[in-house]
């Protein structure tokens, strides 16, 4: 009897440590502490939702340094608050921070009640002078930072919207 009385201790409390092992979300907060928890990202909502020891807490932008949800192979994607040139605080997922600095924002609105999500890109030399791109605008922007080398500015040129990650990778890659 004790023997099962022990196994089921012994048992239990296994469980209990392959479950928290689950939550491999994290944020890394103002004072630079990360604390691992569960996270909910709605790109509709301005703020994520972080579970943490069965507690909800809401974050808003202004409030995290950063966060990282792992994807099911244990990969990260890696978010990150900035704030726009019009002063607007917002969550972007960083897609590359050499040289030239490249995040992704997921934005979602309604218009004429129907919602729309759309990609945007924010990028830059420097986190405090980021460029909106958006489909109408990249090349535009592209050239301007990629000015330096010809071989990829040419290339800019021919490629859409959905590949600027790729060449901004390259640019960083040089």
């Amino acid at each position: 009897m004790k023997k099962r009385i022990l196994l089921l201790v012994l048992l239990s409390g296994f469980l209990t440590v392959s479950f928290a092992q689950k939550n491999k979300d994290y944020i890394l907060t103002l004072r630079k502490d990360t604390v691992f928890g569960k996270i909910s990202l709605n790109p509709a909502d301005q703020h994520i939702t972080f579970t943490h020891h069965r507690k909800r807490i809401y974050f808003h932008p202004k409030t995290l340094q950063a966060f990282g949800i792992q994807n099911k192979d244990g990969s990260y994607r890696m978010y990150k608050s900035i704030t726009n040139l019009r002063g607007k605080s917002m969550f972007v997922e960083i897609l590359d921070e050499g040289p030239v600095k490249l995040y992704k924002y997921n934005k979602s609105e309604e218009v004429a009640q129907v919602k729309r999500h759309r990609k945007l890109y924010y990028i830059g030399r420097s986190d405090q002078r980021l460029a909106t791109l958006t489909p109408d605008t990249y090349t535009r922007t592209m050239k301007v930072l990629l000015k330096d080398h010809p071989t990829l500015l040419a290339k800019a040129e021919k490629i859409s919207y959905n590949q600027v990650p790729e060449l901004v990778a390259s640019y960083n890659r040089q």
